[in-house]
């Protein structure tokens, strides 16, 4: 796998702060992003991967082919003692920049530790949208800002976990529309190349990995007739891709027909809210 295009999560902090500057969303947007980067990046210095290419199987390549992700959710070794820890800190910083469940999530998380949170995060890397939908309901919040949060605690773990695992591993034998790492979404695209090559990128561990174009990574359509986009004149190096099959949406940077360029695609989904918007006021669903 090309790991040079990956970001670390210290890039990632400076390039979202960097965004700051650039960006017509309101200052304090960008700072809660800011404070959540930074805040994983601390915790990423200090983190120890859950597994090592050295334990990776002897036919890995064949199990990537047939579609089996490295990690298994239900076999990673999520400490909770580790994970209440890490969500009281991201619970603090959803407070401090007032979302409103932010303090029930704390209060939630000094009750119970973090067993629950651990569970959290396996049901985001198994994609259970349901199950986080029913426990997101107890915070009165949307299951899709519970994923997000679970992926924000367990960033630090998994992208050392990834950085660990993805030097031996060829991507080129993966054609699934989630993560080969750790099974999660993807959570941002791009195009890039005279053939437009897609991309995606994982929400937990920060993996890129090529994808087919007319396909959607959720629900696997192919139909193209069922497949759109949106895009702006006034941005035309974003578009919302979308699929009228299962009402999901991805943002993507395009940047066919223009000069290589080194862009970090976690700060690019951090100053595209605008596209989120447009894409829920579609009727679309991250």
């Amino acid at each position: 796998m090309d790991i040079n295009r990956h970001s670390t999560l210290d890039q990632v902090a400076a390039a979202i702060e960097k965004a700051k500057t650039e960006s017509a969303h309101p200052a304090e947007y960008f700072n809660f992003r800011i404070e959540l980067a930074k805040s994983a990046a601390l915790a990423w210095k200090e983190a120890s991967p859950l597994a090592s290419a050295s334990g990776l199987p002897d036919d890995l390549a064949l199990k990537l082919a047939a579609g089996n992700v490295v990690l298994k959710p239900e076999k990673l070794e999520i400490g909770e003692e580790w994970a209440a820890g890490r969500a009281a800190d991201t619970t603090g910083i959803f407070a401090r920049h007032g979302m409103a469940f932010g303090e029930a999530l704390s209060a939630f998380v000094a009750d119970k530790g973090g067993a629950p949170v651990a569970g959290w995060i396996r049901m985001l890397l198994k994609r259970d949208r349901k199950g986080l939908a029913k426990e997101a309901r107890t915070f009165d919040m949307q299951g899709s800002m519970l994923a997000f949060f679970a992926a924000e605690v367990a960033r630090p773990v998994m992208v050392r976990t990834a950085e660990a695992l993805r030097p031996a591993l060829d991507e080129e034998r993966w054609k699934r529309g989630n993560c080969l790492v750790c099974g999660s979404d993807p959570c941002f695209s791009k195009y890039e190349g005279e053939g437009g090559a897609r991309y995606l990128l994982c929400m937990a561990c920060g993996t890129i990995w090529k994808f087919q174009r007319i396909h959607c990574p959720f629900c696997g359509c192919t139909d193209g007739k069922k497949h759109g986009f949106m895009s702006y004149d006034d941005d035309p190096s974003y578009r919302i891709d979308h699929c009228g099959e299962c009402k999901r949406y991805m943002k993507a940077l395009d940047l066919r027909g223009k000069l290589a360029q080194e862009r970090v695609l976690e700060a690019e989904d951090a100053m595209t809210l605008y596209l989120d918007l447009a894409a829920e006021k579609k009727g679309f669903k991250r």
